[in-house]
């Protein structure tokens, strides 16, 4: 279906009709056998916590574990295209770009969002920190994409 995003690995995928809706936390209860797939695309959890029960990871705040799909993505692109991203202009540089900005694209047509909207964080308090310190700027009247200078409209 044309503008609809995919996003899939080996055993599981999701599009924006099966995402959440924009404003809604959750997409309803999951069967067995949804958790079971979702479950499967994370090499992590096909471990036995220590009392051989399945394993439950729940620092993923701190720590995400990733799909299979994920690892074998970044190990190809490791393998082919690591290069400075948005730094240089050499052909590994320019592979890496296109293949970050194709990334980007993709999860900001997913969220229902442009591009130009989206930021990339290491993690999460990260992404927090950098949300307050746009909150702060903003109260105080200042560019937080400017280094705190004083908005444009300020300027003399």
């Amino acid at each position: 279906m044309p503008g609809t995003v995919r996003i899939e690995s080996e055993r599981h995928v999701m599009t924006q009709s099966t995402a959440p809706s924009p404003g809604t936390s959750s997409v309803g209860a999951l069967s067995a056998e949804e958790v079971a797939a979702i479950r499967s695309d994370f090499p992590y959890l096909e471990r036995p916590a220590r009392n051989g029960e399945p394993l439950a990871y729940l620092d993923w705040a701190a720590t995400s574990q990733k799909p299979a799909g994920v690892i074998a993505t970044e190990a190809d692109f490791y393998r082919t295209s690591n290069g400075a991203a948005g730094r240089s202009t050499y052909q590994l540089a320019d592979e890496a770009t296109a293949t970050f900005e194709d990334a980007r694209d993709a999860v900001a047509s997913f969220v229902g969002a442009r591009g130009g909207e989206l930021v990339f964080t290491k993690n999460a308090t990260e992404a927090i920190n950098l949300v307050a310190l746009a909150i702060g700027h903003a109260s105080l009247g200042r560019s937080a994409a400017r280094g705190g200078a004083p908005a444009a409209a300020d300027d003399p």
